[in-house]
């Protein structure tokens, strides 16, 4: 058996310096493994304006302000300033090698200096190391003591840490350590093997019901298990680009742990629906998570104190959570309650510690995260799998329900089918009735309307009289219904001379075709009884003779039908022609130009403007002249591609294309033209366009 006893001795390094208690190093004895814990026996000093340099810290002027260290590792919750300690060691005559540990691993830098002939010699460590720049390639800080057997060696110890400030240190052999390391890692493996089998679980539960909160959960217990095992130091094993996420922004990882920790939380709880005034306060606490972020690049501690506040805050917000949404009656926020309430009893301990620099054992301080994360990792899923359970029954008894309806309604369905069966029926047999009621009628009036078309026929300009007086002509006449408001009408005046009217009533179908009637018989009266000729006197009269037709009593309720038209008075044997134009223009095309003869703003009847008399047009005409009168029916026509209006300028532009044509042919052209226009759409209204070439 070997064992060797520690013995004390002082050692004066300097002359201002306290006494300081000198270390051996106690190799075990055969087959037991154990380390020394050596924090008791170190001095201690906080370097607040952590500038200090190695050299002013070893010095006589800094030295006496160093303090003997309370208990077996020293605590100081988080702070900027940086800690020093200093221990003096002396090793057994047996052979070693020697290490020294410092705990926890999470420490961001860590250095040791080692008192040497030339100087001091330097090892680094802490969890902004990567791997491969440890001398002991360990998930712990360990440092070999590179002393000899028997021989004596001052140290110091520089520690600066982002998280609470609290520092474990032993010394002992690799054995020793390897034996420890061992313990360790099987707790890290049990933990890690937990944690990924909750992981699998909850995905393959999101992967057959597509639920956010499975997602939410796996990510959770994923962040978990790389947030412990920073604190652990397991994350050197992890790809380089956590360890430079670590580096980056310490708080990173914590907060999306946190976070969707939150989410998981809305989502399981239904936190909206059972505890709507809480609900807002989570998403209160992940904006707060998201500045300590932000505050931790500009004071790495102050962002520490709040991410530990708001976990303190979270555990309280979630034990209230979970009472009120199971008083709701939410029966899996038990497991929740449960579950969470262990972790964060394990967090809000380990929080206390470190801020109230409470001195524990290693459990405490090192192992109570994982062992309440692996707790509350297989309780909550007890619980999406108990939520799971509730979720399967609800969907059948809604199934049950659902399947009772569907059978009451098809039963209501046969008796209101029976019922509606028998009404329609009847009402066929009133529908029957009313139809050939309807039918009928609708015969008599199809019937009254052709024979009015009949008349309407007769009493437009008849073919005979046109083409025994007209040289040569053409009318493109296109009714919108079976009669129409448009009309032609022409007769000899009592002068000789030859009368064409070109007339548009007011609407179309019957109304606008008794509007034509009534305006053909007084033009006739005009004409024959009055023995008026001159176009601009004819419709001067007209125009009076209408307003007493359609308001005999002369009230201020006059009827404002009337009619647009323009009335020709033609003398071929001097080619000369008379014409008068209400709102509608006159057109001639001579010589491929088209000239054109304004209407006077004024219909046949009776109109807001002033009455005036109309304007006579006296013109000379020529060979080969072609004189258009037309109604608006023809460019006011929806068609083509995007569905406009024809408009007078397109018609300009195609009586000018095609009015070297004889006027046969230019009515076919108007007529396939017009149709293709309007395809498939309604025709809006009556088309007429009169066409008479001068020899």
């Amino acid at each position: 058996m070997k064992k060797f006893l520690f013995h004390f001795f002082l050692l004066t390094l300097f002359a201002s310096a306290n006494a300081q208690p000198v270390i051996h190093i106690q190799l075990p004895q055969k087959g037991c493994t154990s380390t020394h814990q050596i924090g008791q026996y170190v001095t201690y000093f906080l370097d607040s304006t952590a500038k200090l340099t190695i050299e002013e810290v070893s010095s006589a002027e800094v030295l006496k302000f160093f303090k003997a260290a309370k208990g077996e590792h020293s605590t100081f919750g988080i702070t900027p300033s940086i800690m020093w300690q200093h221990l003096v060691l002396v090793a057994p005559p047996q052979d070693g090698p020697w290490y020294l540990q410092a705990e926890p691993p999470m420490v961001d830098n860590i250095r040791l200096y080692k008192k040497t002939k030339t100087g001091w010699k330097i090892s680094q460590n802490g969890s902004h190391y990567d791997p491969e720049v440890r001398e002991v390639k360990s998930n712990t800080i360990v440092f070999p003591l590179d002393i000899a057997p028997g021989d004596t060696a001052e140290y110091f110890i520089r520690t600066e840490s982002s998280f609470p400030l609290f520092v474990f240190l032993k010394t002992g052999t690799a054995h020793d350590f390897w034996m420890f390391q061992f313990g360790n890692s099987l707790y890290y493996g049990i933990f890690i093997g937990i944690m990924l089998l909750m992981m699998l679980y909850n995905l393959f539960l999101f992967l057959t019901n597509r639920d956010r909160v499975y997602i939410y959960y796996v990510v959770y217990v994923f962040f978990c298990v790389v947030f412990i095992s920073f604190a652990n130091g397991y994350a050197v094993f992890f790809p380089d680009f956590f360890r430079w996420l670590h580096k980056f922004n310490h708080l990173v990882i914590p907060a999306i742990f946190g976070t969707f920790g939150l989410l998981f939380t809305i989502r399981f709880l239904h936190t909206k629906k059972y505890a709507p005034r809480l609900h807002k306060w989570i998403y209160v606490l992940m904006v707060v998570v998201f500045v300590a972020i932000f505050v931790d690049f500009y004071s790495k501690h102050l962002g520490t104190v709040i991410i530990q506040t708001i976990g303190g805050l979270f555990a309280v917000l979630s034990i209230i959570l979970g009472i009120t949404v199971l008083r709701a009656g939410f029966a899996p926020a038990r497991y929740y309650l449960f579950g969470f309430g262990i972790y964060m009893v394990g967090l809000c301990t380990y929080i206390i510690l470190a801020v109230a620099r409470i001195e524990t054992g290693e459990f405490l301080s090192y192992y109570i995260l994982m062992a309440s994360s692996a707790i509350e990792t297989i309780i909550l899923s007890f619980a999406i799998g108990n939520k799971l359970n509730m979720a399967v029954l609800d969907k059948q008894e809604a199934q049950e329900e659902r399947l009772k309806a569907i059978s009451l309604n098809e039963q209501l369905v046969r008796e209101q089918n029976v019922v509606l069966e028998r009404k329609v029926e009847e009402r066929t047999h009133e529908i029957t009735l009313q139809k050939d009621i309807i039918e009928e009628k609708n015969k008599d009036i199809l019937s009254s309307i052709h024979y009015a078309k009949r008349i309407q026929r007769a009493l437009l300009a008849s073919e005979s009289l046109l083409t025994n007086n007209l040289p040569e002509y053409f009318i493109f006449y296109k009714p919108k219904d079976i009669v129409s408001g448009d009309f032609y009408w022409a007769d000899i005046a009592p002068d000789g001379k030859f009368l064409l009217l070109t007339g548009d009533c007011t609407g179309h179908g019957v109304p606008g075709a008794f509007m034509s009637l009534l305006n053909i018989s007084i033009m006739h009266e005009l004409t024959f009884g009055h023995h008026l000729s001159r176009p601009d006197l004819l419709l001067n009269t007209q125009r009076d003779a209408i307003i007493m037709s359609l308001n005999p009593e002369g009230t201020d309720e006059a009827s404002k039908d009337g009619m647009d038209c323009v009335l020709c008075s033609y003398d071929f044997k001097n080619k000369k022609v008379e014409f008068a134009c209400a709102n509608n223009p006159l057109w001639i095309i001579r010589n491929n130009q088209l000239i054109e003869y304004k209407a006077d703003k004024q219909p046949i009847g009776l109109h807001e403007g002033p009455k005036m008399n109309y304007t006579l047009h006296d013109v000379q005409l020529q060979s080969g002249d072609i004189i258009y009168t037309f109604t608006d029916g023809y460019a006011d026509q929806f068609g083509g591609p995007k569905g406009k209006k024809f408009k007078l300028s397109h018609l300009k532009e195609l009586l000018l294309a095609i009015n070297d044509k004889s006027l046969k042919e230019q009515k076919e052209i108007l007529e396939k033209i017009f149709d293709d226009w309007k395809g498939e759409l309604e025709q809006v209204d009556d088309v007429l366009i009169v066409g008479v070439k001068i020899k």
